[in-house]
């Protein structure tokens, strides 16, 4: 089964690098977020995080799951023996707050 319901393209580690911004409505803000792949074969490519609980990776290296949650993002690694890493840090099973720029790390995707 494949976490983003086709094949990513991507088959080296990548790094992405989250931009959220606020984008104000005529009558809320609301948190927009994508990642901008820094690395590996997809190099530029953005991916809009528009889901409530979006996945990205490759189960059998590398999953995380990003949450969209009441005041902002999370991301928490799923499955595979590769832990991810943001920002340099290894990425557990719990899930931790992303802030713009962060740089999250996936191997084989």
């Amino acid at each position: 089964a494949e976490y983003m319901g086709e094949d990513s393209g991507f088959h080296q580690t990548a790094e992405m690098k989250l931009d959220a911004h606020q984008a104000a409505a005529a009558s809320s803000a609301s948190l927009h977020a994508s990642f901008k792949v820094l690395s590996g074969s997809s190099t530029g490519l953005e991916v809009p995080v528009v889901k409530a609980v979006s996945t990205f990776g490759n189960p059998a290296v590398s999953v995380v799951a990003v949450s969209h949650r009441r005041y902002g993002y999370y991301v928490a690694h799923l499955t595979g023996p590769i832990p991810p890493t943001l920002n340099g840090l290894p990425v557990s099973g719990e899930a931790v707050p992303l802030v713009h720029q962060d740089v999250l790390e996936l191997a084989g995707t």
